[in-house]
């Protein structure tokens, strides 16, 4: 039977494990059917605080999975690491030094935000607390907009609350930091919010936009590659290189097209919670919670130049200011004044 540290001052709290003992805490670990607050056991069937929501899980042992993301960031470090060093050559060696330059540089920056980007994210959370609480939420919501149940993430992510599309399913993100921090109404609020992308069709147009940010730089250096010449080593190194940078800066252009849609979103979450207060109290929790992963990413604001394209502030989503001043003109704001 599944156990689980049960120390809610652990860093391990809530996570099943086979051991008998917390790897995180060395306390004795509790048998999956025992109340999570240290007290009495309960019938021996598991507490159903799922229901019909599916919850992300660790599918691989944490050793396994541990060695999983280290041969991946192995393999995307000597990727870049290559890149930098294939750029110096070029450059040192007179072709192009202004672009394999630059190619050498944005190497060794995308290097870095690896590296810095890894210890920011975290593993997926088994706090069965935060599910208990938050799957009335969602199944609730998903009910009064008419769309299908999410599956739910639980982990650290660069946004404390997103909806996303990966291999056909659509995954609720919520980062326990937001969880943990934010009262029931505004956790409601910003899940309302995040709903509101599903009944509107809202992720397939993010999804063309992702599409065509990466598409276009793709599409022109395969163009470059056959101007250069097929097969030329240059223009392989080029596209590699500047892929990346390119896709960013272009993402950053089109992103503009996305503020109606966030907008809209509060809106709809507000008008259907009735409360849009709650919707500014987790959306300002949202930005400063972004705002810290951003720095602890990017470092303070003269080190975020370092960084740049990489660094700059998405533009899909407007200002704080402006989606409390618009969420203050909403109908449902107005009739509590």
């Amino acid at each position: 039977m599944p156990r689980w540290c049960a120390q809610t001052a652990c860093s391990a709290y809530g996570e099943t494990t086979e051991n008998f003992t917390c790897s995180a805490c060395g306390w004795a670990t509790r048998p999956f059917d025992v109340v999570a607050n240290g007290c009495d056991e309960v019938p021996s069937t598991s507490p159903n605080v799922d229901g019909e929501v599916v919850y992300e899980e660790e599918r691989t042992p944490k050793a396994e999975a541990k060695r999983k993301r280290t041969l991946r960031l192995w393999v995307i470090s000597s990727v870049f690491l290559a890149q930098a060093v294939l750029c110096a050559v070029a450059a040192f060696t007179g072709h192009l030094p202004f672009f394999f330059t630059l190619g050498s540089i944005l190497s060794i920056q995308n290097l870095v935000l690896t590296y810095r980007t890894r210890r920011f994210v975290g593993e997926i959370s088994s706090d069965y607390q935060l599910r208990s609480r938050v799957t009335p939420m969602i199944k609730e919501l998903c009910e009064q907009q008419s769309c299908a149940l999410p599956r739910v993430s639980l982990r650290r992510f660069s946004h404390p609350a997103a909806m996303l599309v990966s291999k056909g399913h659509v995954t609720l993100v919520l980062s326990p930091d937001f969880l943990r921090a934010a009262d029931d109404s505004a956790v409601r609020a910003v899940i309302s919010h995040e709903l509101a992308h599903v009944s509107r069709n809202d992720l397939l147009a993010v999804r063309l936009r992702m599409l065509f940010a990466l598409g276009v730089p793709y599409v022109v250096g395969v163009i470059l590659i056959f101007t250069i010449g097929h097969g030329a080593w240059l223009a392989d190194l080029l596209l590699l290189t500047f892929l990346l940078p390119c896709a960013r800066v272009l993402a950053l252009l089109i992103g503009f097209s996305n503020r109606e849609a966030e907008s809209r979103a509060d809106e709809v979450g507000a008008n259907m919670t009735g409360d849009p207060e709650a919707m500014i109290r987790g959306l300002t929790l949202v930005y400063g919670l972004a705002q810290e992963s951003r720095d602890r990413i990017f470092g303070p604001a003269p080190w975020k130049w370092v960084f740049f394209p990489s660094s700059l502030r998405a533009t899909t989503h407007p200002s704080l200011e402006h989606r409390i001043a618009r969420l203050r003109e909403t109908p449902s704001a107005k009739s509590t004044v």
